[in-house]
């Protein structure tokens, strides 16, 4: 399994909300079964609360300070499943 992860934007400021897209490719011809997808948030970045997404399906991550948690993603063998989250940069 391998993670790709990309912002909407190259550049942002204090205030600003952004995507963040994290790729999860299945690079083997097994499904993966269920897996968990962690992603740390960078210090002064919080979770915007109902902007996540499993493949265009809300979801419900847990968030603990920095980190974002997607339970329960299944990929198909030689598949991948994407995950949309949106950040915002704090302004403190």
């Amino acid at each position: 399994v391998t993670l790709t992860k990309t912002a909407s934007v190259r550049l942002a400021k204090r205030g600003d909300v952004i995507a963040y897209t994290i790729t999860v490719q299945n690079n083997r011809p097994a499904p993966t079964g269920e897996i968990s997808v962690i992603d740390n948030l960078p210090a002064g970045f919080i979770y915007v609360e109902g902007s996540a997404e499993l493949d265009g399906v809300a979801v419900t991550p847990v968030v603990s300070g920095n980190r974002v948690q997607v339970d329960g993603v299944s990929i198909p063998g030689n598949g991948k499943a994407v995950i949309t989250i949106r950040v915002k940069i704090s302004t403190s």
